[in-house]
């Protein structure tokens, strides 16, 4: 699988901010889930009242005047004629954006109508034409790295990856279920509600399972019996208190609860066996690790 720092774009600043969010490799990466979606419809106005919030698409009329104020902020005016509405349009701080917004071009305006004096306060200006509606996922973020940039990286690898389906077959086609990788690409990229709607449900079951998988690591002494499996993933970074697979000294790999110091490595029993006791490396004399990161236990009688 590639590296997270060798996708286009990502260089080592940009991956110290992703490792902000959590993001360590690809996988992390196209499972960065976005936390809600814009759905941006073009509105009718005559439908529209007093600051209500409206996407509307235009043609420009005037080219744009722009006011400075205090230090580093300022305000963007021009008209933009919509169906039989001539409208005032106002920004804050898109001044780099005067010299693209020219008269005859098609924009798209996003913000809060002011049906009374036919002007719009926008949240967000677009050139060109809306011909669709549009369902736009957004992400968490950090100073320095955009909800856009995200999206970009994330479309830059999820078609190239080998989708694991964590959850087994008979739940899947118990719950009709979308396919992981239908869901992961229509999360990052929706094409209409309805098939958002089953792809988000999708992966909240995703979590779940997991969740009880990790129950069920937990209770380790308890189930485990012949035949059972452990699901691990394959990755060199976990955080601390994981439950992994991780290997000293190029010795025998162990299964074992992860924590890492400035100065120790800890290892502790997933088992109330009292055989089992915690372990512990100084990190200058001894080289470590991770093979994996134990997602569950799947119970050959469950």
């Amino acid at each position: 699988m590639q590296k997270l720092e060798e996708v286009k774009g990502i260089g080592p600043a940009t991956y110290k901010k992703l490792n902000k969010l959590g993001i360590y490799t690809v996988k992390d990466l196209i499972t960065y889930y976005p936390f809600r979606f814009n759905y941006i419809e073009k509105s009718n106005l005559a439908e529209k009242n007093q600051d209500d919030n409206v996407v509307v698409v235009g043609i420009v009329q005037t080219l744009p005047n722009i006011f400075y104020f205090r230090k580093k902020m300022n305000r963007m005016l021009f008209k933009v004629e919509s169906d039989k509405y001539l409208l005032n349009v106002t920004i804050f701080n898109r001044a780099f954006l005067k010299d693209k917004i020219k008269i005859g071009e098609s924009i798209i305006i996003i913000g809060k109508y002011d049906k009374k004096h036919s002007s719009i306060v926008a949240s967000d200006v677009r050139l060109g034409n809306l011909t669709s509606p549009k369902i736009e996922p957004l992400y968490h973020t950090i100073n320095g790295l955009t909800s856009t940039q995200i999206h970009n990286y994330i479309n830059l690898v999820m078609n190239n990856l080998d989708y694991i389906d964590y959850i087994p077959l008979k739940y899947i086609q118990k719950y009709h279920l979308l396919d992981k990788k239908t869901s992961i690409l229509e999360i990052h990229n929706p094409s209409s509600k309805k098939i958002l709607t089953p792809a988000i449900a999708r992966t909240k079951y995703e979590e779940l399972f997991l969740f009880m998988l990790k129950m069920n690591v937990l209770k380790q002494n308890k189930i485990y019996k012949n035949g059972d499996y452990i699901l691990v993933q394959k990755t060199s970074h976990v955080e601390n208190c994981t439950p992994s697979i991780i290997c000293i000294e190029n010795d025998y790999a162990t299964f074992k609860i992860f924590s890492k110091d400035e100065n120790f490595i800890y290892l502790n029993p997933c088992s109330s066996n009292p055989k089992h006791q915690k372990q512990m490396y100084p990190l200058n004399k001894y080289k470590y690790r991770i093979i994996g990161k134990v997602l569950g236990v799947i119970n050959e009688y469950e």
